[in-house]
């Protein structure tokens, strides 16, 4: 807690503090938000990088999207250097791509660095059906396949993994809340066991949990401790939300309150420790997106940003973030 004066000296020092329209100063955020194209949101970056910083991605598909736009300002991201070719997708015709890195719930990023540590990181999370087809619970987006294939997948993606140590800049993209968790190998999982007949036959394999916010800040915590540790105390860390909704909930709520308590658990999490620690920021990514235009923001599946507001999102994280 902090006295009433250092409260009051706060207030005085921060311009953008009031949300209702103000007269013709254009800075309150009923203002910003009203611009009729994306809104004006200030924030002030605790750290600066270097362009020859090397950037580690993790978390959900718009942390793909950052990593893309990074690579093309030739900044070295780490989790770019070995795309899972087009075949091994279950949608095929994109080309070789990182999607399978997906990582959506605080607990699947915690467990997957934590994997990628052990010798038995080759098997963890694999589902046997029958005779030579497997599942990759661990990676996002593949299809089923064989021994072979499996062991080809999983080895780039640990490969990759085993890059972090030497990353300077940790941006962790946080996804949303409803978990899945594989109780013969006791890890959380990045993709729930739905959507395949095959896999259907093996849901009493897995359990379900609505993650708590409590539980979402362990997590996270123990995720910025491992990724300290494994860089010699040398990586800052970037926290944001992801502003990319659930397809679906398992839950009985209607979606829109779902992903609302994913979203808000999330970033209370992301703000409270980034606010814990010097060498982790909070970037509000997930604001600039959400409280834009929905036209100039959302493609027409209603689920995914377009391009050209995610390269927005970065270019204020490059104006604000490099040197």
């Amino acid at each position: 807690m902090v006295d009433f004066q250092t409260a009051r000296a706060t207030i005085r020092a921060n311009a953008n503090r009031l949300f209702p329209k103000a007269v013709g100063d254009g800075r309150s955020a009923s203002e910003r938000i009203r611009t009729g194209g994306s809104p004006i949101i200030y924030h002030d970056p605790k750290f600066k990088f270097s362009k020859q910083s090397k950037f580690f991605t993790i978390g959900s598909c718009f942390a793909r999207n950052v990593e893309a736009i990074l690579k093309r300002m030739d900044v070295p991201v780490l989790t770019m250097n070995q795309p899972i070719p087009d075949e091994f997708y279950g949608l095929t015709g994109l080309g070789g791509r990182t999607g399978a890195l997906n990582a959506y719930t605080p607990d699947a990023i915690l467990d997957m660095i934590r994997i990628s540590r052990r010798p038995d990181r080759n098997t963890i999370g694999r589902v046997h059906f029958a005779d030579d087809a497997y599942m990759d619970m661990l990676i996002s987006g593949v299809r089923q396949s064989n021994s072979e294939e499996f062991d080809f997948v999983r080895t780039l993606i640990m490969e990759t993994y085993d890059k972090l140590p030497m990353a300077d800049v940790v941006i962790i993209t946080l996804g949303y809340t409803e978990a899945w968790f594989y109780k013969p190998d006791q890890v959380f999982v990045n993709r729930p066991p739905g959507g395949n007949r095959a896999l259907m036959l093996k849901g009493d394999d897995f359990c379900f949990s609505n993650r708590t916010p409590n539980q979402v800040v362990e997590a996270l915590g123990k995720t910025i401790a491992l990724i300290r540790e494994l860089t010699a105390d040398r990586a800052k860390i970037i926290l944001t939300v992801s502003p990319v909704p659930m397809n679906g909930t398992w839950t009985s709520k209607d979606v829109l309150v779902a992903n609302s308590y994913s979203k808000a658990t999330l970033l209370s999490a992301a703000v409270s420790l980034a606010e814990s620690y010097d060498f982790v920021d909070y970037y509000p990514s997930y604001e600039m997106v959400t409280m834009s235009p929905i036209d100039l923001t959302w493609e027409d599946d209603g689920l995914h940003v377009k391009s050209s507001r995610v390269e927005e999102v970065i270019k204020t994280f490059s104006d604000l973030y490099f040197e």
